[in-house]
């Protein structure tokens, strides 16, 4: 689906010239409609948390694999939350106790709003990283920043998407 027919399905008619014109300004097609659908989840995406992709998709689909083949009832956190996609659907899909963190606020704000959305019951609380994490877990997963700061990205992600999210020191490690 193009990002003109993506508009035309989500947006209101009286929307659509409104949102052709922040499409050609470039700002992604996510940002403009306000929400992707994740898993199967509504997820709300704005420019303080990354859009998720299909990656990340996969990311979950093989640690739900991993947990069911290897746990019951595990106790999950999910690192650099942001939106909360993850552990949205993480608590979705395997019912089990997941908490979040993410270093932004604003961030957090989204993702708590996402869980609301999608009647989770998540921990979302402010860190970095483990900082201010004190419980154990039996599952840690983490879509961090790996992107080094002088690799070449798309300008709609570099112009758009949370620097914070994005890139990390050491070359992208």
């Amino acid at each position: 689906m193009t990002d003109i027919e993506y508009l035309q399905k989500y947006l209101e008619k009286d929307k659509l010239e409104e949102g052709l014109q922040k499409l050609k300004q470039g700002l992604p097609v996510q940002y403009i409609v306000g929400n992707v659908n994740f898993y199967g989840n509504t997820i709300k995406v704005n420019p303080n948390v990354l859009i998720p992709r299909f990656e990340t998709e996969l990311l979950v689909q093989k640690t739900i694999n991993y947990i069911n083949k290897y746990f019951q009832n595990p106790k999950i956190i999910d690192l650099g939350t942001g939106s909360g996609a993850i552990a949205i659907t993480l608590k979705k899909e395997l019912n089990c106790k997941v908490d979040a963190v993410d270093i932004s606020e604003k961030a957090l704000e989204t993702a708590k709003e996402n869980a609301k959305i999608n009647n989770t019951n998540i921990n979302f609380f402010k860190s970095d990283m483990l900082e201010n994490v004190t419980e154990k877990y039996d599952v840690i997963i983490s879509n961090q920043p790996y992107i080094a700061y002088d690799e070449n990205i798309e300008d709609i992600v570099k112009n758009n998407e949370p620097a914070i999210a994005l890139f990390a020191e050491n070359e992208g490690l």
